[in-house]
């Protein structure tokens, strides 16, 4: 053989060497993708439903109608406060395990990431809410729909106490509410400043926990897509949520 067939041929040798090389590593560098979107949370989490639940309000968390547990103390925290269904004028509701289920894929936890254990169906029952706090609920809605330039149905309060154990005796029955809201629009739970008004005279003032949500709208993926996937417009479903 000459030099110069042993040249191209070390040449094509080479060339291919390196090929099967960077084809290699494409793969290896697909299958780590793979292995950290299937895993994202890094958290083992087990949902136990149970048989039936009661709330007060007319939206039920995760947290209201199963047990969770995970070893991030965090993630078991978002994960209770998941919205998973509303009451609208009705006094019971029976969720299936599939919407829950479904929850959770919406808010990012993989099939291998959480088990979903116990009932195959919750029934809730909402139960009456107090008059007055319900009046301090509809006042702390008012003032944010006024201030923030939001509508009454993006807004969701719920008092994490009783008027009755914040402002105990009678004369809160005649009171009128004032609220001190932040600058930015509150999410989440939050301690705001409370007065009560008998004829626009200052009869007492508390600090008040509530837990308030915002509507907002949601894009997802309408099923699983692998890691890698260009999304186009059909894989893609709107809607809206509540952020909390």
């Amino acid at each position: 053989m000459s030099t110069r067939s042993r040249q191209l041929s070390i040449g094509q040798l080479h060339s291919r060497s390196s090929g099967a090389l960077r084809s290699c590593c494409c793969v290896t560098l697909m299958l780590l993708l793979c292995a950290w979107t299937s895993n994202l949370w890094g958290e083992d989490v087990v949902v136990s439903l149970r048989l039936n639940s009661t709330v007060t309000t007319e939206l039920v968390r995760i947290g209201d109608c199963a047990d969770v547990s995970t070893t991030s103390d965090s993630l078991a925290e978002q994960i209770r406060e998941l919205d998973v269904d509303q009451f609208d004028t009705e006094s019971t509701r029976v969720i299936p395990r599939q919407q829950i289920e479904l929850r959770l894929r919406l808010f990012g936890l993989g099939e291998n990431e959480v088990r979903v254990e116990g009932a195959k169906s919750v029934e809730v029952t909402r139960t009456t809410v107090p008059a007055r706090d319900v009046a301090l609920e509809t006042a702390i809605t008012s003032q944010m729909v006024k201030q923030y330039s939001l509508t009454p149905g993006q807004i969701r309060v719920r008092l994490m106490t009783s008027v009755e154990s914040l402002f105990p005796g009678s004369t809160q029955e005649a009171l009128d509410w004032d609220v001190l809201l932040p600058g930015a629009v509150p999410c989440g739970r939050h301690s705001l400043l409370v007065r009560g008004l008998a004829n626009g005279r200052l009869v007492v003032t508390r600090q008040v926990s509530v837990d308030i949500q915002i509507r907002k709208p949601l894009v997802v993926a309408n099923r699983d897509l692998p890691a890698g996937y260009v999304i186009t417009d059909g894989d893609i479903e709107f809607g809206e949520y509540w952020c909390s």
